[in-house]
Formats: structure tokens, C-alpha cells, sequence
């Protein structure tokens, strides 16, 4: 049988999106390098898919099976018959083991219409074994411009990375072919760090405005390399073509001359490789009133050994200081070790990713458009502590900063900060409340400002500035998981035993509104029901920022009972797909439940009108 070829086997459908998943196994010791799929009966639509690669179909009518054969195999094979047939599929395949012998592990998922949903990258396509991390930027031009972290051979924070991006010129309903940003010295190259392979990651891009003092419109990337450096290109033609990268070397407090401490551990916590101590540390996380951020605070000092970047975002300021760039930026005084070895501290999960998470908040300020940077002081020290954040400017010309918290057996909420002079100091971080939870172990979010119009009242003829209609509220999003009660063994023996921790993971991608400046958040929509990590928002026609600069629309054809919010918010997340139904991954459900850390399989964008949204919440 010849398989024909097909045009759009790497083109994600647009206004579709992901429906049922389904696994199968080539035969034992077949699968090493393609499969061969076709609809149920229809071998004229046959398609290669490469070992190791997600390819998408788009067939000539609904499909509810697929039929296969894995090259080595002398027979086909026929999917299970799904609930909701499809023109859509995506395949996936990877090499594996299946009862002790290599064979490939086939994905099946099909797709179902959803407007304004489309996917700028796909973990698996473009040479890449994984793409996470997105962030996102509405240029002045209306060009949406997608960025990514772009891993092989794997999605280890440890694994070779670039910065990958994509642009779409009609608001993401197509993409662009994936670009990428130059690194100088190329990373395949280069040596990364502590036997590391190179990383450049945590992309925090920014636009200048067009009235801007110096290089109006450019567009701004600050970001790390191997979680040690800041280096920063920029864009003068909107995002076309990218600038040679340059390291800003005033930007961390590194020991530039002899490099991190690769084998620092939680030794230099007092935490040893021994049953008392390790002990010690589990009784005070999971029973006690533990806070790292007090008892260690002496050891928050020294030269960084982690450094990051966002993400998702940096803003330019437009009152206070109008014209200032704020970067945010992390970083710990242990670096992380690799997998979940656990060295230093005797277990993988979770003292090995507190390491990455016990971390300091700081920001780097510019007043010239990205020419000089200064350093500014470290937030979190008085507070909580600060991990993966993003600034947003409020009504009054302060600045709230939203962190990621440790969330490792200590309290399970998103902290905050504020600042009232353009960033140069901080508040004490606080705990948020209960409103915006954490997963076990934190989660990186997104948060942007903008104002929606109010729903017009009956008999108001005016707004409250004399405006007609209902006149406009200055809200505050934010897209996080928002995992709900697991009941795995591990979570229910904790909660029988009194334990203040709480196990949940990193599901139910939620978007928060807030109409009082951030001091309280209510649930506006659930955008993804499935397991969900990282994301990126975005709002109305871009300013530089995605601020108060919304498109409005035409409402004189609407009545008095439309809501009028007829805002638009953009977010980009990861999405995983379900884990299969197999003997090792049924274990860890029956004894973690919905803990664990899925890699993304794909960088989901959705457009989300905002009245809608309202009428939903």
C-alpha cells in the first residue's frame, strides 16, 4: 500500500479544539521508525507519521476509527470506536517499551469545532520533543506573536532549549512558519552549565509605545541563558527579523568569575542526607507552621545561583514613571538538580524541586528603551518570597507584582507585592487568600489590566463620566490551574492525618477577575478542564502591554440588556493530554491522583470575548 501524501499533516486545525484521547501499541519490536494510519475502510487516505513526531490529519469526512500498521508489522490494527467521530485527528508516536520488548506508543486524539481556538506549536513537530513555557504579545501593528521554550530530547528544565516563535497576522487564526531567536552563539554549539546542555528560556517580551522617547515600537525580549545570564534582542519591523543578542551584565548578582554552585544542595538549609533531618523538614512542612522564609533567612544571601526571567511578560510603564521598563525577575540561592535524583536531600519530590522554588523576586529598570538597565532591589526578603512573576500597572500608577509561591507543605496561595515608585522598592510579599490557590509545589501565572465596558443599567442614559452607555470598570486578569480535591491514597492519608498540606496539581486553567486592584480575585471562566500548566494573557489592541488600550466595537445596535463588555482576552496555555490507561500510570493515579506534573503536548491559544465570559461565570 502507498501512502499518499498530505499537505496539512503538520498544520494544526484552526477554530478546533482537542476532543477524546485514546492510546494503542504497535506489536512487539515494530513502530522504530513510522505508522501508517488511515480512516476505518479508507485506505486511500493513508499517511506516514515518523516515529517520535505529532502529525495532524484533516479527513474528507468524520472519522470514529483509524486503522494502522506500524512498519514491521505484517498485519493492521483498528482503534478503538470513539464517542464523537471526527474530520480532525492528531497522532502522536514515541518509542517505547510494552511488555519488555521496544515497540511504539501510538496517541489518537480528535478534534471538534470551537471558534476563536487554535494551536501555534505542538510538542513533537518542528524537530522539537517538547515546546512549553508560551508567552505572548499583541503588537501595534495587530500582530499576535507567540513565543516558546523548544526542548530536546525532552521537557526537563535540563534539556537542550531555544526560544522558538511564531507570528499570526489575522489575530491567531493562522500561524506563521516556526522562527526562531538567535542565541549569538549558537546552542547546539556551546557548552551549557554544571554539565548541563545549553538552555535559553524565560522570554519576557515587552513593546515599546509609539510615542515612546527612545525606539518607539520596538519590540523588547530580555531573557537567561542557562538560568545564569540576562541577555536581551529586539525587533524593529514587528517581529520579523531580530537583532544579535547582548548580555546585559549588570543584571544578576552572579559570580561571573567562577559560575554556580553546581552541587550546592539543601545541605546549605541545614537539610542533610539523613533520616532525622529529612524528617524534621516533613513534619514542619506538612503539620507545623513552617516558613522557610523566616527560618532561612540568613542563608538568602550570597552570590545567585539560579537566575529567571517572568514569565510571561515585561511592561512599560504610563504614569508614575511613564516610559520605564519593568522586568521581573527571580532567583535562589540553590540552583536545582536534575530529575528527581533528590541529591543532597534522599528523595526525588518533593525537596528536589524546592530547590528551583525557594526564590527572591527582583527587577531590572530601564529609562531609555532597553539601552541601560539597572538592578533593582529584591522583593520578598520581609514577606513570602517571590518565584516566577509578572507586573502589572494599576489606575493610580503603582505596580502590582503576582508571584508563583513555594506551595512545597507551606501555604498553597499566590503572593503579591506593590510598589508606588516606579519599581524601585517593594512591599513585603502577602499571601493573596484563598481566591487564588496553588497547586502542591506552585505554578507559574499571567496577569494583565485593561478596561471593560459595563453592562448598561435600565433607564441609565449615562455612564458615571458622563459617557454614554454603561460607562467602563478597570478590572485586573489572571489565568492560572485551578486543580480541584485530589483523592489519591498519598492526598487522602495527609488530609486523614491532619496534615495542613494539600496535593493538588496543575488542572482546571481558570481566569480570575479583579475589580478592585487586586485585592480580591472571583472566578470569571474555566478554560480547560484537563491538566493545564503555564500560560499567557493578553488584552484589546495592543498599547505595549495589552493595557486599557481595548477595542470597544461598535454598541450602538445593542440594547440595554447586553452586557456591552465586549472586550477580547487572549491566552495561551499549555494543554496536556490525559495520561493512557496502563498499569504504571494507573499506579501513580491510584497513589497521587492528579499530582503529577503532565508535559505539555501542545501551546493552546484562545480568544475569549469578555461579555460572554461574564455571562458565563
Amino acid at each position: 500500500m502507498l501512502a499518499r501524501p498530505h499537505s496539512s499533516l503538520l498544520i494544526p486545525p484552526t477554530n478546533h479544539t482537542r476532543g477524546t484521547t485514546s492510546y494503542d501499541w504497535c506489536d512487539c519490536g515494530t513502530g522504530a521508525h513510522n505508522v501508517t494510519v488511515w480512516p476505518r475502510g479508507d485506505a486511500s487516505q493513508a499517511i506516514v507519521i515518523l516515529s517520535n513526531t505529532t502529525a495532524f490529519a484533516h479527513w474528507s469526512s468524520t472519522v470514529a476509527q483509524l486503522e494502522w500498521s506500524c512498519d514491521g508489522m505484517a498485519s493492521t490494527q483498528t482503534s478503538a470506536r470513539l464517542a464523537r467521530s471526527s474530520d480532525v485527528w492528531s497522532m502522536h508516536t514515541v518509542a517505547s517499551s510494552h511488555r519488555g520488548c521496544a515497540a511504539a506508543r501510538l496517541r489518537w486524539n480528535t478534534w471538534t469545532p470551537l471558534d476563536g481556538a487554535s494551536v501555534p506549536f505542538t510538542s513533537g513537530a518542528d524537530g522539537f520533543a517538547c515546546v512549553k513555557i508560551p508567552t505572548l504579545l499583541r503588537t501595534h501593528a495587530g500582530t499576535t506573536i507567540a513565543m516558546a521554550e523548544a526542548r530536546t530530547p525532552d521537557c526537563s528544565d535540563f534539556a537542550r532549549t531555544v526560544l522558538v516563535y511564531k507570528r499570526s497576522e489575522d489575530g491567531g487564526a493562522t500561524w506563521s512558519e516556526l522562527g526562531r531567536l538567535p542565541d549569538g552563539d549558537a546552542a547546539e554549539s556551546r557548552s551549557g552549565l554544571c554539565g548541563a546542555p545549553p538552555v535559553v528560556g524565560n522570554a519576557a517580551p515587552v513593546q515599546l509605545s509609539l510615542d515612546a522617547a527612545h525606539h518607539p515600537g520596538r519590540i523588547l525580549v530580555p531573557h537567561v541563558r542557562d538560568n545564569f545570564a540576562v541577555w536581551l534582542t529586539h525587533s524593529d519591523d514587528d517581529g520579523l527579523t531580530w537583532s544579535t543578542p547582548r548580555e546585559l551584565v549588570d543584571a544578576t548578582l552572579t559570580d561571573r568569575a567562577h559560575g554556580p554552585m553546581c552541587n550546592r544542595s539543601m545541605a546549605y538549609f541545614g537539610v542533610y542526607n539523613n533520616v532525622s533531618t529529612f524528617a524534621e523538614l516533613i513534619a514542619d512542612l506538612g503539620w507545623g507552621t513552617f516558613d522557610p522564609y523566616q527560618k532561612w533567612r540568613a542563608e538568602l544571601t550570597g552570590p545567585w545561583q539560579f537566575v529567571g526571567l517572568g514569565p510571561p511578560a515585561s511592561i512599560e510603564l504610563k504614569s508614575g514613571v511613564p516610559g520605564r521598563i519593568l522586568v521581573p525577575g527571580y532567583h535562589s540561592y540553590i540552583r536545582g538538580l536534575d530529575g528527581g535524583s533528590g541529591a543532597g536531600a534522599g528523595v526525588g519530590l518533593p525537596i528536589s524541586q524546592l530547590y528551583n522554588n525557594f526564590a527572591l523576586g527582583h527587577v531590572l529598570t530601564s529609562d531609555d528603551g532597553g539601552d541601560t538597565w539597572r538592578l533593582r532591589n529584591a522583593f520578598g526578603t520581609g514577606g513570602h518570597g517571590a518565584n516566577e512573576n509578572q507586573m502589572v500597572e494599576l489606575g493610580d500608577g503603582s505596580v502590582l507584582m503576582n508571584s508563583r509561591a513555594l506551595a512545597t507543605g507551606t501555604l498553597q496561595q499566590r503572593v503579591q507585592a506593590r510598589s508606588e515608585d516606579g519599581g524601585e522598592s517593594w512591599t513585603p510579599t502577602r499571601f493573596v487568600g484563598a481566591a487564588l490557590p496553588e497547586p502542591f509545589n506552585g505554578c507559574q501565572g499571567s496577569i494583565v489590566g485593561g478596561r471593560r465596558r459595563l453592562k448598561k443599567q435600565r433607564g441609565q442614559q449615562h455612564g458615571p463620566g458622563g459617557e454614554s452607555g454603561g460607562g467602563f470598570q478597570r478590572s485586573l486578569y489572571f489565568s492560572h490551574p485551578n486543580g480541584k480535591v485530589n483523592h489519591g491514597i498519598a492526598p487522602d492519608v495527609l488530609r486523614l492525618l491532619g496534615a495542613s498540606v494539600n496535593l493538588t496539581g496543575r488542572d482546571h486553567m481558570t481566569i480570575w477577575r479583579s475589580d478592585d486592584e487586586g485585592v480580591t480575585y472571583t472566578p470569571l471562566l474555566v478554560v480547560d478542564e484537563g491538566a493545564a500548566g503555564y500560560s499567557a494573557l493578553s488584552m484589546g489592541e495592543s498599547d505595549g502591554n495589552g493595557i486599557d488600550a481595548l477595542s470597544m466595537g461598535d454598541s450602538s445596535a445593542r440594547s440595554e440588556e447586553d452586557s456591552g463588555d465586549d472586550a477580547e482576552l487572549l491566552i495561551l496555555y499549555e494543554q496536556s493530554d490525559p495520561a493512557p490507561f496502563d498499569l504504571s500510570h494507573l499506579a501513580a493515579d491510584a497513589l497521587l491522583g492528579d499530582l503529577s506534573v503532565l508535559d505539555p503536548d501542545r501551546i493552546v491559544l484562545r480568544r475569549i470575548a469578555l461579555g460572554k465570559a461574564g455571562r458565563q461565570a
